[in-house]
């Protein structure tokens, strides 16, 4: 099963829009939601209105841009930018400097979705990835046994051995307490056909997740493509609340 998630709804504008788009012509399954910013507000009303399954997008490094916010909201959140803007490195350092910051951010956007939607988000994952940090995945805030993105999945010889140790620790820790997709792939590069093509063959035996930014012209363009509708037409497509996995060994496809 694939399920093709459109991230930064709700960001900007033009970020909304593209996902709509993407949506209507039945190019992507589900999308995750940014809150506190400038086009949250309308982007979660279109998504309820044209039941767009959707996610929450915890924001811990872009600035909340949505007007009339009062300060105190924003001043968590400022702390932990200022710390994971430093390199990305910052995504496996604990820092107990921060630590009540990140989990008052992610608790306070997760009250904000369920305040524009009236529910549950049906699974969470990060801007930048920094749901997995170190900071992120302690602080409590994103309740035990939700659905969680994990992180990436390489084939053979993509990434170089530390890198992908270091990934299987995320997922073992991850698969403990939460529910992900077997796998997790980004669309990026766009212009790799033979490696798109791999994601959907494992989609048709597994449940594979790609993400995908609509407000990329290039993911725009290979996604309203037709190569693009022929492909995902080989396996079967839906969004977290189709299939929740229970947790499982993770492959050993990463080892060199």
């Amino acid at each position: 099963m694939l399920i093709i998630t459109a991230d930064d709804l709700g960001r900007d504008r033009g970020a909304t829009d593209a996902c709509m788009d993407c949506f209507r012509e039945k190019k992507i399954t589900s999308a995750s939601i940014m809150v506190f910013m400038n086009d949250s507000r309308r982007a979660a009303d279109l998504a309820i209105k044209e039941g767009l399954e959707t996610g929450l997008h915890i924001n811990l490094v872009l600035p909340y841009d949505a007007p009339g916010l009062p300060e105190d909201l924003k001043k968590s959140q400022n702390r932990t930018a200022a710390f994971f803007k430093r390199g990305p490195w910052t995504q496996v350092i604990y820092n107990p400097f921060i630590a009540e910051a990140t989990a008052e951010t992610i608790i306070s956007q997760l009250e904000e979705y369920r305040r524009l939607f009236g529910r549950h988000p049906a699974y969470f994952n990060g801007h930048k990835h920094f749901h997995l940090s170190l900071n992120a995945i302690l602080s409590g805030g994103v309740p035990r046994g939700a659905m969680v993105r994990r992180s990436f999945t390489f084939f053979r010889g993509e990434k170089p051995w530390p890198n992908r140790y270091y990934r299987r620790l995320i997922d073992a820790w991850l698969l403990k307490r939460y529910e992900s997709t077997n796998d997790f792939f980004s669309l990026s590069p766009a212009d790799d056909r033979p490696r798109l093509r791999g994601i959907i063959r494992l989609a048709q035996t597994r449940c594979v997740e790609l993400m995908v930014h609509p407000w990329d012209p290039g993911h725009y363009r290979l996604l309203m493509g037709q190569d693009f509708a022929d492909l995902a037409a080989l396996c079967a497509s839906g969004g977290f609340r189709m299939f929740k996995p229970k947790p499982r060994a993770i492959p050993d496809r990463n080892s060199s």
